[in-house]
């Protein structure tokens, strides 16, 4: 039985670093201009140290051209085609079938196909082969009955998303944003208004705003839940796929880090014939999300749709990111802020979880400090020497308390 790959988001160097921390095979990241999150994107020197990141982690690149390419967009495409070439990605992602034409010709680097190509049968992936593409992400409408019927009629890599957000528009092509804001999703501008509250106006009542659901948690008709498909990964390893996909290239380097470690360990658990996700969807629980859902896996879901609320709040906030530890001290550089008294808490590479209290904290240069804020460095003591046990990169996460608590506060 194949291993699949692991692969996660890298919106910049950040993310990237924390996808190979966290236990990623493999990282893509969008170039600048070509890809479908235009504030999450890297530009060619960026993607170069990625790519060399990936090397020495004896991990994976792959290069994001996934937007939709205008006539007129062709000539630079292919000038960023000559600089990939020289950095050597493992693969480039791509939708538009004319861009796999355009480029078969321009580069030996593989081609991907993206979940926006809305590949959904054999059929397709037959005549995208022919035109040179080696893998192919299969669209999230498709039911694991579907995803198996495929697998049983190619032998071309193929890879699903098993974890993120998700689009209310089939394969991701919308046009709301558009419409709205002249902001292009399908060409990496997305406003998100999906995720937008609507009401109904009657036509002669103008100014009568008439709530879609009478509800007094709101009316969020088109804001879809997150993908959750972890307690489905046997089904999915058992399909025999190359590659399982999270979503979040815009998400935080918390996010990144968070759901990277809980499908490693899953992983990682079902290969050693222990395969449990209690703590595992715990951990989920503490990420921000829009409440979970398995959309189409087994049949379409009733609940694919958060009608309540734009996302779920969560107990606990990303706080920042361990630079060192040594001895009883841990160097935290700080994200959001940190009091005494705080309880926090430590993500590890290898699912390794080190809950604290915040006893006492202290500046470079030793000083007392009652009240960490964003963009500070401060060490944190503790009651026991922790070196080697806290690798520098681990995420740390505060529980939120008092009036925060259930107050709406969301790190995505």
């Amino acid at each position: 039985m194949k291993k699949p790959e692991l692969l996660s988001p890298g919106g910049d160097l950040r993310k990237v670093k924390a996808a190979f921390l966290f236990g990623a095979d493999a990282c893509y990241a969008g170039l600048k201009g070509f890809s479908l999150r235009d504030t999450d994107e890297m530009g060619l020197r960026d993607i170069a140290r990625a790519n060399e990141l990936a090397a020495k982690s004896g991990k994976k690149l792959y290069v994001c051209m996934n937007g939709f390419i205008s006539e007129e967009e062709l000539p630079s495409a292919g000038k960023s085609i000559k600089a990939l070439n020289s950095i050597g990605p493992a693969a480039i992602i791509v939708s538009d079938t004319g861009l796999v034409e355009y480029l078969r010709g321009l580069t030996d680097i593989p081609l991907h196909l993206s979940t926006q190509a809305n590949i959904t049968n054999s059929m397709a992936i037959k005549a995208l082969s022919r035109l040179g593409a080696k893998r192919f992400c299969l669209a999230r409408e498709l039911s694991l009955a579907q995803i198996k019927s495929i697998r049983k009629n190619t032998a071309a890599e193929l890879e699903v998303f098993i974890h993120g957000g998700m689009c209310i528009s089939y394969s991701g092509r919308c046009l709301l944003s558009s419409y709205f804001l002249g902001r292009s999703a399908n060409k990496g501008a997305c406003a998100n208004s999906c995720r937008w509250k609507y009401s109904l106006v009657e036509e002669k009542r103008q100014g009568e705003y008439l709530p879609v659901l009478e509800d007094e948690k709101g009316s969020y008709i088109m804001s879809s839940r997150d993908l959750c498909l972890l307690e489905e990964l046997p089904a999915l390893i058992k399909a025999g796929l190359d590659s399982f996909k999270i979503e979040g290239r815009g998400k935080s380097e918390y996010y990144v880090s968070s759901v990277t470690a809980v499908y490693r360990e899953a992983l990682d658990r079902f290969y050693a014939g222990i395969f449990h996700t209690g703590d595992l969807l715990a951990e989920l629980q503490k990420v921000t999300n829009r409440g979970y859902t398995t959309a189409f896996f087994r049949e379409p879901s009733q609940d694919t749709v958060n009608s309540e609320r734009r996302l779920e709040p969560s107990d606990w906030i990303y706080c920042g990111s361990v630079e060192s530890a040594r001895g009883n001290r841990v160097r935290i550089k700080v994200k959001n802020n940190i009091e005494a008294g705080d309880t926090l808490e430590i993500v590890s590479p290898g699912f390794k979880i080190t809950r604290l209290k915040v006893v006492e904290m202290t500046s470079a240069s030793g000083g007392a400090v009652a009240k960490a804020v964003n963009n500070t460095c401060i060490y944190l003591r503790t009651s026991y020497n922790i070196a080697g046990q806290i690798p520098a990169g681990g995420t740390v996460r505060r529980l939120l308390k008092g009036p925060e608590a259930g107050a709406g506060r969301y790190d995505s």
